[in-house]
Parts: C-alpha cells; structure tokens; sequence
C-alpha cells in the first residue's frame, strides 16, 4: 500500500484513517487501470508495427504495379496516337503495342531469359591426347540444314604450330537433354569467327529457334546489353551490362571490328550472343582484358564483321573442303 507514495517520495497526511484507506484503494484501482490501459496501447502498436511490416512488400509491389500501369497507359496513348488513322491490321497493332509495353516495363536479363536462352548452346570440344575446351555458340538459322556460330578458337587446337578443328565437337541447349555433335564448315581465324552445322539431327525450330541478327553496328555508349554464356563451364549464365565503347580496332587481336562492355565476361563465354534489349544480336563474345588493374573489360566482334564473315562463309573459298552453303538468317534493322 505504500509503493505508490514511496515512488512519490511524499508520506500520507492521515496514515490509519478509514477513509484514506478508501482513498487509497481508489488511486490503486485508477492506477491499474492506467497501467492494463497502457499494456493494451503498447500492445497495438507493436500489434501495427508488425501488420505494417509484414505488408511493407505489399504495399510496394502494388505501388509498382500501380506505377507500370500509369507508365503502360501513357505509352499505349502514345502508339495509338502515331498508329492512328494508319493501314494496319488491327490485332496485329495490337500485338505490337503489347510487345513494346512489355518490353518497356520487363528488365532485359528477364527478356533475354525468356526469349533467347533456348536459341543458345553450351559447347564441348575434346581431341585425344590434347584435352578438352568449353565455349558458346547460337543458332543463326531455322533451315533444314541449322548452322550454329561461335569462335575459332573455341573449335580448334594447334598442333606443331598449325590449327585443326577438334576431333569432336558436341552441345547442348537449355532445358533439353540431348547432346548433339557438330562439325566444323568454315573457318575464318582473323575473324576468330566458325560456322558448325549437325551431323546429328539438328534440334526443332519451334523449341529452339534462331536468333535474328543486327543490320548494322548500330549500338552506341551506354545502351543496354545481355551476354549468354557457360562462364568457368558452370551451365547456362546471364549477364548484363552496357556498350563502353562501340568502335575498336587492334591489330594485333586480329582483322575483326569489337564492341567493348562492362557485362561480366570469363573463359566459357566465347562464341555466345551479345544481345539487345530487342532480343537481336549485336556481337559474339569474344574474349576479356584480365589484370588486377583493370575490370569490367569485356570484348565482343562486332555484328558487321560477323555478317561479312556469313557472306564469305557461303563459298568454297576456304580453308574446310566441302560444297558451297546454302543457308538463310534473319537480319533485323534497328527496332
């Protein structure tokens, strides 16, 4: 009976009358009162600190998704206001207007990742009594005869100071088990560009289509990139970067044109796709500065070298002895 007064530092006046007992007894009833009060308030609130930081997420992901809506609807306003009174279908306006919206909103790993990973595949070269080596490379063509692109170097060996494509040449593509053995038909080393065909059937177009490439160097700084690769021969890798500089020539690398990126590039991703944010390919990766003075240095042969090495790669005049090629590959113009 005496904390309350005690914590007060005060002592009662009429200590053993009736009625300050009553008093008392009043002021300790208010005083537990006050006290579950408080208990119950502080309660709620950390009740509503935990409601709010469970629905934190929440609150952002439909924040983001209120703001891609806002950002979609302005964008639509605008096709429709240039396609207007134009002579186009009208679903495939549509689907157009769609594909563009999404493209807009969606990441370009994501975009790559669900539209050209399957386009790509990891290789595995061996030869007796030399070893085995692992790269890259992607399908260029939906015809009977599929032709895959990748480096030289990922291809052959030397030998006493002379070059041979490996004794086998084998890959596999996402999500497929199979392995399906290659051969090497034109050989470019300046260019350290190779075209294989199958000597297996090849894999279906309609799981594992063929990458549409660039008309033109049209990449300039800064513009957004994606990589695929088998980095350290780990599997299937997606990196992301930008074009540091769109316009390198070296002498002594060879007699390509290459496009520098700050995309993360290691042993294994030779051969495979630099990519835009419209899922076209823009270069072959190719190789890296390594040194612990420099990062983020990686290399790719730009697209108008590797669409002179195709031309070239469709006659004889070669060092692979065979017949002529006949094959197609979509090139696009910049969308």
């Amino acid at each position: 009976m005496d904390d309350f007064y005690n914590f007060k530092n005060e002592e009662p006046e009429y200590r053993g009358n009736h009625d300050y007992e009553a008093k008392t007894a009043s002021l300790k009833r208010v005083n537990i009162a006050l006290i579950v009060i408080s208990a119950v308030l502080a309660l709620a609130l950390i009740a509503n600190i935990i409601v709010l930081a469970t629905l934190k997420d929440k609150i952002a992901e439909s924040f983001m998704q209120g703001l891609n809506q806002s950002l979609k609807t302005q964008y639509q306003e605008a096709i429709n206001k240039e396609l207007k009174d134009k002579d186009i279908i009208s679903d495939v306006v549509e689907r157009a207007a769609d594909g563009a919206l999404n493209r807009l909103i969606m990441p370009i790993g994501e975009y790559v990742r669900d539209n050209c990973l399957k386009s790509v595949a990891l290789i595995t070269c061996t030869t007796p009594n030399y070893g085995t080596s692992k790269g890259t490379g992607f399908l260029i063509s939906d015809s009977d005869n599929r032709y895959l692109l990748t480096n030289h170097h990922v291809v052959t060996y030397k030998y006493f100071n002379k070059t041979n494509p490996h004794s086998s040449i084998k890959c596999s593509f996402y999500d497929n088990p199979t392995q399906f053995t290659l051969k090497v038909v034109a050989l470019d080393e300046g260019n350290d560009l190779a075209l294989l065909t199958f000597s297996s059937d090849p894999p279906s177009p309609s799981s594992h289509k063929a990458l549409s490439l660039a008309s033109s160097d049209y990449m300039r700084l800064g513009e957004e990139v994606a990589l695929i690769g088998n980095p350290a021969g780990i599997g299937f890798s997606i990196t992301t970067g930008v074009i540091s500089n769109e316009g390198i020539y070296a002498s002594n690398w060879g007699d390509a044109k290459y496009i520098m990126t700050d995309a993360a590039v290691n042993p294994g991703n030779s051969g495979g796709p630099m990519i835009n944010n419209n899922g076209v390919v823009v270069g072959v990766i190719v190789s890296k500065i390594a040194s612990s003075d420099i990062d983020n240095m990686g290399f790719a042969i730009a697209i108008s070298s590797v669409l002179e090495f195709l031309e070239w790669a469709k006659s004889p005049e070669n060092n692979i002895p065979r017949e002529p090629l006949d094959f197609t590959y979509t090139i696009l113009n910049k969308a």
